[in-house]
């Protein structure tokens, strides 16, 4: 969840042209391209403004590859598309979802062992079945892709995806996770005495 905008910064945004504003440009890989272009440096993180790659725990990281292996979706990509004057190649830089780029990789290489209590704990890549192989590496990644955009702008995009964002609390899990008859009616219980006081 994201803190609401100043009010004044709707007139802003109301004053922004055509041409300032941030060209997004939205993609989909397979699990199969995205490494392979993390492989060969086409993707690459910008150290700069980017958290360590060591900031998920080991449970992190195989949870998401557990949603990634059951189908589930997980939150989209951002890259930053811009040309190396050295090399004059065109680059994308991954503006948020390092984390889960860097899990992906490391799993669809072999470096990362699955831990928790699922069907999927304790296996890499190459011990699934094949079937679950061809699975995760034609699973879609979602990105938007900025183009065009300035460095100053790619951080301000990094910026703003990563403030005010506040994590599910324990109950809010429950409730996400826990359905039937007997909730509903707590909940209904709870509103009804919420509504006496």
């Amino acid at each position: 969840m994201t803190a609401a905008p100043a009010p004044d910064s709707f007139a802003r945004l109301e004053s922004v042209s055509e041409e300032e504003r941030v060209q997004v440009t939205p993609t989909t890989y397979t699990i199969a391209e995205f490494c392979g272009q993390l492989q060969r440096g086409e993707i690459t993180i910008n150290r700069e403004y980017q958290r360590s790659p060591k900031v998920w725990p080991p449970a992190a990281r195989s949870y998401l590859i557990d949603t990634i292996l059951h189908g589930y979706p997980i939150p989209k990509l951002c890259l930053y598309q811009k040309t190396d004057l050295k090399s004059r190649k065109t680059i994308k830089e991954i503006v948020d979802g390092q984390q889960r780029s860097q899990a992906i990789l490391d799993f669809f290489v072999d470096k990362l062992r699955l831990s928790g209590k699922t069907e999927f704990s304790g296996m890499t890549f190459s011990t699934l079945e094949e079937p679950l192989q061809r699975q995760f590496v034609a699973y879609p990644l979602s990105a938007d892709v900025f183009v065009g955009a300035a460095e100053t702008e790619i951080r301000q995009v990094f910026r703003r995806i990563n403030s005010y964002t506040v994590p599910l609390n324990p109950q809010e899990k429950r409730h996400a996770t826990h359905q039937g008859a007997f909730k509903w009616f707590i909940v209904a219980l709870g509103e009804q005495y919420a509504q006496s006081l």
